[in-house]
């Protein structure tokens, strides 16, 4: 060691950090009896990332990433001052905070207390000159590209439609403990569905492109997307929202399907336009067995799921009357 000014332990992983302020060397670790962590003086982190000398050092537990970080000031000799960023359990490399209002920093600490205007707490900074700086932990995640909620850093988000199918795209430039992604949907009042789940990958540094196709949906004509990015850990984080819009160009009566069906079977229709709809089943001689359906619904396309249980087999017929629109197809029931 040439110069040492303060050290660090970290009670949850078991070791102990001491910066050495000599020519970049880096952060040496050691465990609690003071051994040489994993097995020699020589194993230090972060070197490569210091400009000058290694100087505070702190231990933030940040609920926003993982189990928080470890801070470096680098005393730069110019009116910028550098912060390094390390992930606290793996020590890599995390990225760079440059303030310009502090120089040659000494002491640096966090303030972890939540409020509306500062809901993950404070930095703050003294340099040479017994300034302080205090810097919202917000800031700290864009400059230094970290995703505020969770260590998945997403790129974009988009949904485009592709013959009535809504095609789902998007791409994380980082990832850290990512379990996966649940897709979910919203047709009405910000009423929420689970659609499918996308695996992650993990832990990543490069970007990774993902695909979700949602097929034919129904119940309206605009749609709402989110992502659920979920963590290995449980906690999770909800992506922007994306809209596209699907409205049928016609009304339409399609086959209803399982076709021949035993009690359930679904009728799918399009509405071009908000309409007043009656759904009528018959049987073979004209006679109406049921009104299922008779009400205003909004343009899109909409599902109804018809259940025959109390029904003997054999041939019926469903009717959409739709304004000046009529439609009759004929199904197959067997049990």
């Amino acid at each position: 060691y040439m110069e040492i000014e303060t050290i660090q332990a970290d009670d949850y992983y078991q070791y102990i950090l001491i910066p050495d302020e000599n020519n970049r060397t880096g952060i040496y670790v050691y465990d609690p009896a003071g051994n040489p962590y994993p097995d020699s003086l020589s194993d230090s982190f972060g070197d490569s990332a210091f400009q000058s000398e290694a100087e505070g050092i702190l231990l933030d537990s940040c609920s926003s990433f993982g189990e928080g970080f470890i801070v470096v000031s680098d005393q730069i000799i110019q009116p910028i001052n550098e912060f390094e960023f390390f992930d606290r359990e793996m020590w890599t490399h995390l990225g760079t905070m440059k303030i310009s209002s502090v120089n040659r920093t000494d002491g640096i600490s966090t303030f972890p207390y939540a409020t509306s205007e500062y809901p993950n707490g404070l930095f703050a900074a003294v340099d040479d000159d017994d300034r302080t700086v205090l810097v919202s932990w917000e800031k700290i995640f864009n400059e230094i590209e970290i995703n505020g909620g969770l260590p998945v850093e997403l790129s974009s988000f988009t949904a485009q439609v592709l013959d009535g199918d809504v095609m789902l795209s998007w791409i994380t430039k980082t990832e850290v403990d990512n379990y996966g992604f649940c897709i979910e949907r919203s047709v009405v009042r910000d009423i929420w569905e689970k659609l499918g789940f996308v695996e992650g990958h993990g832990n990543s540094n490069s970007p990774k492109n993902y695909f979700f196709t949602d097929k034919r949906p129904i119940g309206g004509c605009i749609f709402k997307y989110r992502l659920k990015q979920i963590d290995t850990d449980g906690r999770f984080e909800y992506s922007d929202i994306v809209e596209v819009e699907i409205t049928p160009e016609e009304y339409a009566l399609y086959q209803n399907y399982p076709n021949p069906f035993n009690s359930f079977t679904l009728i799918k229709y399009s509405l071009p336009h908000a309409v007043r709809i009656e759904l009528t089943i018959f049987n073979t001689i004209g006679e109406v067995i049921r009104r299922e359906i008779k009400e205003n619904q909004t343009a899109g396309n909409h599902e109804f799921k018809l259940d025959f249980y109390d029904l003997s087999s054999g041939i019926y017929y469903y009717r959409l009357n739709a304004g000046n629109f009529v439609e009759t197809k004929k199904m197959m029931l067997l049990k």
